[in-house]
Parts: structure tokens; C-alpha cells; sequence
């Protein structure tokens, strides 16, 4: 069954590419997909327990000794000194720009974990709150890294200064982010009260996972991608309930969550 499935999933795959990028015959050439080739590459990570620059550097080369190519790597989330700051914790990767330099020269491309959370404990969380640039006048939230409070994107100031934020990694030649599923957790704001009045939580989802894709294509142009969940299952205490996270308009690279890389964990992420 879950055989059949791949196939299936890799022709249609195959089917939608050509479908978008080859011309029928007699006809104007087709335009392009509105992302980047190596949306549909082989993609690796390590975990926090395991990932630094080296070893990152390492597990492609190790993947490209063995004839396994890599298209992009994610950089998971320890690689800052806050949730969410930008600052770059030089403990584990001393040198961003090296490092993505080095990957870019065997044609990997690199995105960074994210979420569109700023916790109590980060550098730049006071200066985000004296400004009024959180949802719910800063009301915090715990969640799996910590707690934290909401960016509100319907503030074109607040997005100006987290964009001013992005560029620390983005000028580095990164060009995605793997951002992460915060965004239900914005459900227990009960209330969603943003600088232009009341948002529901699939129009905030909606605005931080296309914040993200828009102003990341804005820099870094159209090799420019997000990993981000379409749907999900999420665990309650008595049953499952399916959430849609990030819209199709720029859900390109679709990533269904932390299964462990047996077929027990392939068919758990397909159910």
C-alpha cells in the first residue's frame, strides 16, 4: 500500500512538474512554477542534540560520497541565542555565510528553523513590547521552546523590524526557512486582537507563513522556499483533529512532522 502510494505521489509529482513546465505542442511556452527546482530534491537535517557547522557540513558530504544527492539542508533551531532573535549562536555555527557558501558550492541550499514567536527570555523580546508589536498587547503563551508572544503582522511596523531582523540571517546567502507550527498555539489567545482588530487563526497562520515565503523571495529571489506543514494531525486527549497550517500559495515544500525514518514513522506521516 505504501508502495503504491509513493509511486502514485512521485508520478503526480513528475506530472505536475511537466504539466507547468513543458509547452504543449502549438502552444506559447508554459509559465514557470511559481518555485524553485529543488522544491522536489532530496532534503536533510540533523536535530540540536547532533547539529553544529561541522557536523552539517559533514552529513552532506557524507550523503555525497555515497552517490546520494542533497538539494537543501535545515539548520534546526539552536542555531540562534533566542527564540526568536536572529542572532546567530556562534558556539555552534561560528560562521553562517562560510558555511552556506561552502553547501552552495555543491549546489545544497540552505533554510533555517523559525517560528513567528519571540520569548520572554529573548534579546529582543522588551524592545518588540515597548513598541506594541505583538498580538494581545504581548500576552505570552507557553509552548514546546519556552514562552513567548505572537509577532503581529497586521502591524506594517512590527513586520518592518522583524524584516530587519531576517536580514541577519538572509544576507548570509540563506535562502528558506523551515518554520515551524506555533501557529495553533495562537488559538489560546481566545481573542486574537491584533493592531488592525480581530484576526482568526488560519488568517494569522496565513500571515506568517506567507510573510516568511513573500519577503525571503523578496531577497533572495527565486530560489527562495519555506518548509512548512499543509495539514496535520493534532493529538488531544481523546482523539486526533486535522489543522490546516500553511496556505497552497506558498506551501511548496510540504513537511509533515517528526516521524521517526522506518516505514512505521512513513505511514504514520501519511495517515
Amino acid at each position: 500500500m505504501i508502495a503504491r502510494f509513493l509511486l502514485f505521489v512521485s508520478l503526480g509529482c513528475w506530472l505536475v512538474s511537466t504539466l507547468m513546465i513543458a509547452p504543449s505542442v502549438g502552444s506559447a511556452p508554459a509559465a514557470p512554477p511559481p518555485y524553485p527546482a529543488w522544491a522536489h530534491t532530496h532534503m536533510v537535517w540533523l536535530g540540536n542534540s547532533d547539529g553544529n557547522q561541522t557536523s552539517t557540513l559533514q552529513l552532506v558530504d557524507d550523503y555525497l560520497a555515497h552517490g546520494i544527492p542533497v538539494g537543501g539542508v535545515d539548520v534546526d533551531s539552536e542555531w540562534e541565542q533566542g527564540y526568536n532573535n536572529f542572532v546567530t549562536n556562534t558556539q555552534k555555527y561560528p560562521n553562517i555565510t562560510q558555511m552556506v557558501a561552502t553547501l552552495k558550492q555543491k549546489n545544497v541550499n540552505v533554510i533555517f528553523w523559525i517560528t513567528s514567536m519571540i520569548n520572554k527570555d529573548s534579546s529582543n523580546f522588551q524592545y518588540g513590547l515597548s513598541h506594541g508589536y505583538y498580538l494581545n498587547d504581548g500576552k505570552t503563551i507557553k509552548w514546546w521552546h519556552g514562552e513567548g508572544a505572537f509577532l503581529d503582522y497586521s502591524n506594517p511596523d512590527a513586520v518592518a523590524w522583524w524584516h530587519s531582523l531576517m536580514d541577519n540571517v538572509l544576507d548570509a546567502g540563506v535562502v528558506g526557512w523551515k518554520c515551524d507550527g506555533t501557529d495553533p498555539y495562537v488559538m489560546e489567545l481566545v481573542e486574537i486582537k491584533g493592531k488592525k482588530g480581530l484576526l482568526t487563526p488560519h488568517e494569522y497562520g496565513h500571515m506568517y507563513y506567507s510573510d516568511f515565503f513573500d519577503y525571503t523571495r523578496q531577497k533572495a529571489g527565486p530560489d527562495a522556499l519555506i518548509w512548512s506543514r499543509p495539514v496535520d494531525a493534532l493529538d488531544t486527549d481523546t482523539d486526533y483533529f486535522y489543522w490546516e497550517y500553511s496556505p497552497r500559495n506558498v506551501c511548496f515544500a510540504g513537511w509533515v512532522g517528526d516521524q521517526d525514518p522506518e516505514y512505521h514513522g512513513l505511514e504514520i506521516a501519511l495517515n
